[in-house]
């Protein structure tokens, strides 16, 4: 599995931020496809909290770099209390910080630039 941007949590709750392009939603109705969502629930099982970020909502923020900011809060708030309401729900759950989720790193070019990717083991 790849990820596109992967931080952690001042809480030590590992994030994966997925920029979710075209091939990633079905059409007509912007759902995210079967793929995808297969990626998304194997990135939870391996402690992620995934952060969808669709680029059809991404677009319309274009040149307005104080709204994407205050997006992509919006969406890690989102992501990091569903996934606290989701585990607290979960028999046998437990607090504290999670573990760093096994990665290995690689390097990848997309569009003539070069960034650091990581891969879920």
């Amino acid at each position: 599995l790849l990820i596109d941007i992967t931080a952690r949590t001042a809480e030590g709750v590992w994030l994966a931020i997925e920029a979710d392009g075209p091939d990633h939603f079905r059409q007509p109705d912007d759902a995210l496809t079967g793929p995808t969502q297969y990626r998304n629930r194997a990135l939870a099982a391996r402690g992620y909290v995934v952060v969808s970020v669709p680029y059809f909502k991404w677009n319309k923020l274009r040149g307005d770099a104080h709204q994407r900011q205050q997006y992509l809060r919006r969406l890690m708030k989102q992501a990091l209390q569903q996934a606290s309401t989701n585990s607290a729900a979960a028999a046998g759950s437990s607090a504290g910080q999670q573990s760093r989720p096994r990665l290995s790193s690689g390097v990848t070019t997309s569009s003539g630039r070069v960034r650091r990717i990581r891969k879920a083991a």
